[in-house]
């Protein structure tokens, strides 16, 4: 008797065992499950952390006072949901990165920095288009236009497009502003005419244009105050290339409640004159929200 019930007590023991092993298991794949999905609604409540990746245009501005617009306008927008902003800096192609860290433009899949969570969302000026849209939502809340820029004293002659003709400049793979200057390119071509055009990983090309390492160079209209701001009036607007742009902030495409808390506040932030992105607009650029989108649109009706 006493040996079957040793018996039974092994076979117990056994199968608790074997339980307690599937369930740790189990356990380790959720868990390896889970860190490849974007994080949810209750996941990001819960921490009480709002995670957004940004990239640094103009300069080191980890421990500035002013790190700029977008960073400062997705710390109000992580506060007005109760969370922490959590920054996170990085080069503009890691926003499409695959798996393999590479951007393949054809391909629709998510994100990297979504899957493994280092991110909730972009705080960076997004042009709407094609192949972004096939691994994320961009959520306009701005037009845009990309300005050529040069330098104030080379002003008179840059007037027109052909005036690019044997000039050189430097610019951010894939962005919005290379395709622009690809189109540009074409353009001249067919002319016989044409300019160099170098790529950098880095953003702030205005420190090309300012050392004279280059003879101008292509910003989206809020980079072109932002930099005629900050460098006294160093530089100036030439004239516009493209069209009237849609712009805004990127987000996973299973993140429609984030998306839609983005949408609210901006429009409840674009209908008060003194509200936190208004005074941001004016801090950075010189001018409201309101008055930056009467700028584009005025550079679409002067063409």
């Amino acid at each position: 008797m006493l040996g079957t019930s040793n018996s039974h007590s092994n076979d117990h023991s056994s199968r608790f065992i074997f339980l307690l092993r599937i369930c740790l298991f189990a356990f380790v794949l959720l868990k390896a499950f889970r860190a490849d999905a974007v994080r949810t609604r209750e996941e990001i409540e819960r921490s009480k952390v709002l995670r957004f990746c940004h990239v640094v245009w103009f300069g080191d501005t980890s421990k500035s006072a002013r790190p700029g617009p977008e960073v400062e306008l997705a710390v109000a927008f992580a506060n007005s949901l109760g969370l922490k902003p959590q920054p996170k800096a990085v080069l503009w192609n890691e926003f499409f990165f695959n798996d393999q860290g590479k951007v393949e433009k054809e391909m629709a899949y998510e994100p990297s920095l979504f899957k493994t969570n280092k991110c909730d969302l972009y705080a960076a000026n997004m042009t709407v288009n094609s192949w972004r849209e096939k691994k994320l939502n961009i959520v306009p809340y701005h037009a845009g236009r990309i300005m050529i820029v040069v330098r104030k004293g080379d002003a008179a002659k840059f007037r027109k497009l052909e005036d690019l003709n044997g000039k050189s400049t430097i610019v951010t793979p894939n962005s919005t502003l290379q395709a622009e200057l690809e189109k540009a390119k074409a353009v001249l071509k067919r002319a016989d005419k044409d300019f160099e055009l170098r790529t950098t990983v880095e953003g702030g090309t205005d420190k090309y244009l300012i050392d004279r390492k280059v003879d101008f160079i292509a910003l989206d209209t809020s980079q072109a105050l932002q930099v005629i701001k900050r460098t006294g009036g160093e530089v100036t607007i030439a004239f516009p290339i493209g069209d009237n742009q849609s712009i805004g902030w990127g987000f996973s495409k299973s993140s429609s409640w984030l998306q839609a808390k983005f949408v609210n506040f901006i429009d409840a932030q674009r209908s008060q004159n003194k509200s936190v992105t208004n005074k941001i607009f004016e801090s950075y650029y010189g001018v409201s929200l309101s008055t930056y989108q009467d700028i584009v649109q005025n550079a679409q009706q002067a063409l």
